[in-house]
């Protein structure tokens, strides 16, 4: 048998798979003609959103008496960082997918790897948001009356204890905080871009150890995420809600939310290109499993952490630490209840049986609750927190269509971008060396 270079040319050592009819052009490939206007619409309702939740805060009857320009500002600049948070969390969690899976040699994924790419290449808009919220955040604190600003240990009407405030002072120095966040950033943006040029480059030459390139920056990248990422949410959800508050799983809590909205998130976009006619024969029933599998594993996952840090929480008993609960089960209730109910108990109960862990309309119904419910999640980590700076604090139902419309209209907005630059690349590198074990893929269990 003549060897082949690792390098040789694609054109001089064609594999035999790509003969198979799953991989012709017109099945892998994104016409902007099929996705235009839905792409443009979602965008275009994301502006619209945006902004309807920008003017409502300050003029919609309801919210307007109860709430000063400063106050309005603060509600709306939460309600878009869920939003964006939203939106991190798929991309995030797509680039840590990409990268276990090129740790552990996994294989199955390959043929949604690419569009898992995609999104965590998308990282840059939801960052740039917050990068924004943070930069609209050091201009309210350095004004008269400090004024607007979301971040607890910037916002004098929170900080009332001087001694907690004093003792994380240099934690909490804008320039540090500032630092931490363009770490995050650039781990990121530089992770995700890493990513795409290996699968870009191994498109084009045929080069089939670029994947093992591609396995050995996972193995050193997975960990500088991690810690990337957790100091994050210590940072922008944490001690954003209450900087007295600390718990040591909250990293582990975010890590599970990210991966928690991918699967579902995932699962509804490769359903929507199915519809358009592409990835036939290469996404099927048998990888639709598998994600529904990972749902299943991260309903539990969430509830597991959620659970123990809520019980190591409860026991302990530190003052600091049982407020930021306390304070969410006295004011929303019903948000918490729902939260517990509908985050774990419900879709935990509804993937049990097989059948809806196989079917368009199981699993998509499932995979729609659980996107939702991670919002829920989020939405209840930081909006209690925002009627902290109001004498009188909008209630739920008061604030609801501001927080639809500004929460609604970021996601709409990403994805409406997410799908235009599916059409600017292949939906599958067809030179992925392990493409034949994607394409015979078989569930058992």
């Amino acid at each position: 048998m003549s060897s082949v270079s690792a390098n040789q040319p694609v054109a001089d050592h064609a594999p035999a798979y790509l003969n198979d009819p799953a991989l012709r052009e017109e099945n892998i490939s994104l016409e902007p003609g099929k996705v235009g206007m839905v792409w443009k619409a979602l965008a275009a309702v994301g502006v619209i959103g945006i902004v309807i939740a920008i003017i409502g805060a300050f003029v919609l009857p309801g919210m307007s008496e109860n709430m000063t320009d400063g106050a309005a500002a603060v509600h709306v600049k939460g309600i878009l960082l869920i939003g964006t948070l939203a939106v991190l969390g798929f991309s995030l969690g797509s680039l840590f997918f990409i990268m276990i899976n090129a740790v552990g040699g996994a294989g199955w994924h390959v043929t949604m790897k690419r569009v898992l790419e995609q999104a965590a290449l998308l990282v840059w808009l939801p960052a740039l948001g917050v990068v924004l919220f943070a930069i609209t955040e050091v201009i309210a604190a350095s004004s008269d009356d400090r004024t607007g600003v979301v971040s607890s240990w910037l916002n004098p009407n929170i900080i009332s204890e001087g001694y907690f405030i004093t003792k994380k002072g240099v934690y909490f120095d804008p320039i540090f905080v500032g630092a931490r966040l363009a770490f995050c950033v650039l781990v990121w943006i530089g992770m995700s871009r890493l990513v795409w040029g290996l699968s870009r480059k191994q498109e084009s030459t045929g080069d089939r150890w670029l994947t093992n390139k591609l396995a050995f920056n996972s193995a050193w990248g997975l960990v500088v995420m991690a810690l990337a990422t957790a100091f994050f949410s210590f940072d922008w959800l944490m001690a954003l809600t209450d900087y007295k508050f600390f718990s040591t799983m909250w990293g582990v809590y975010f890590f599970a939310g990210t991966l928690f909205v991918t699967f579902p998130a995932m699962a509804l976009l490769l359903t929507f290109l199915r519809s358009k006619g592409k990835l036939q024969g290469l996404i099927t029933a048998e990888h639709h499993h598998d994600l529904s599998k990972y749902m299943f594993g991260f309903i539990v996952f969430w509830g597991y952490i959620a659970y123990s840090q809520y019980f190591l929480i409860w026991y302990s008993q530190i003052p600091e630490e049982t407020t930021w609960f306390m304070f969410r089960k006295a004011e929303w209730p019903g948000l918490t209840m729902f939260l517990v109910i509908g985050h774990f108990l419900v879709p935990l109960v509804l993937m049990f049986p097989r059948v809806m862990r196989r079917t368009a309309l199981g699993f998509g119904t499932v995979a729609a609750w659980l996107v939702f419910m991670h919002v829920v999640d989020l939405y209840w980590i930081i909006r209690p927190s925002l009627g902290m700076t109001l004498d009188h604090p909008v209630g739920f139902t008061q604030g609801l269509w501001v927080d639809i419309a500004g929460i609604g209209g970021v996601i709409c907005l990403y994805t409406g971008v997410l799908l235009w630059r599916l059409t600017k690349a292949p939906l599958v590198n067809v030179m992925e060396p392990r493409m034949p074990e994607a394409l015979k893929h078989k569930n058992y269990i």
